[in-house]
């Protein structure tokens, strides 16, 4: 494994509580973009768990004619977990059906409420 070291800016910098809203369809560089969110301080993953996908997805054709897909570059986190089959959010939050036919988006709700405490 090689790591990654983010370095704050010496310009400007958003000192505030920050938000990431997550679900399964959050995958692949989004993934990637949860993973390094989650080092910083005053940020909170909002949601359900990502989609996963780490680096470089490779697809090739075994003898018998199944395709098959996987990362050929594994990512990992700060703890040397592996992200490829997705992350946790901090704070888990399902949109519940009734929310969702009243156009309630109750992820980013939660989200709001969070970042304002």
């Amino acid at each position: 494994p090689i790591p990654v070291y983010i370095e704050p800016s010496d310009n400007i910098r958003w000192q505030k509580k920050v938000a990431v809203l997550t679900n399964r369809r959050s995958y692949s560089a989004t993934n990637d973009f949860v993973n390094i969110m989650r080092a910083f301080p005053n940020v909170i993953i909002v949601g359900d768990k990502t989609g996963g996908g780490s680096g470089l997805p490779f697809t090739s054709e075994i003898p018998n004619g199944w395709s098959i897909r996987f990362s050929a570059s594994p990512m990992y986190n700060a703890q040397m977990q592996q992200i490829e089959f997705g992350i946790e959010p901090d704070v888990s939050v399902n949109i519940t059906s009734e929310d969702y036919n009243k156009g309630i988006d109750t992820i980013i709700e939660t989200a709001c409420k969070l970042i304002k405490q």
